[in-house]
């Protein structure tokens, strides 16, 4: 029987297999976390401990935290997606 992968699933597979050298992917990987996790650029800015207009940035792909730091973002995201997995509203 073939199952379809839940949204936790597909965002854990997004982060887990993220590049995080390729700037283009680490922004796709944390846009599509954020949407996920109902994440605005000041919830996220909170989190990554930086300004809301920097974590805009790192979303649109226009600059990208150095590599370590790429990589603490997105273990970051990967524990917000398990310890919230996706409900309606799960943060917000």
């Amino acid at each position: 029987m073939c199952r379809f992968p839940t949204p936790e699933e597909r965002i854990l597979a997004i982060i887990e297999t993220t590049d995080v050298r390729n700037e283009q992917s680490f922004a796709g990987m944390l846009h599509s976390a954020m949407e996920y996790l109902h994440l605005s650029n000041a919830d996220a800015a909170i989190i990554f401990q930086t300004s809301p207009g920097t974590v805009s940035r790192w979303e649109n792909g226009h600059t990208a935290p150095a590599i370590p730091t790429r990589e603490v973002v997105k273990t970051l995201l990967r524990a917000a997606v398990e310890v919230y997995p996706f409900t309606s509203g799960a943060i917000k």
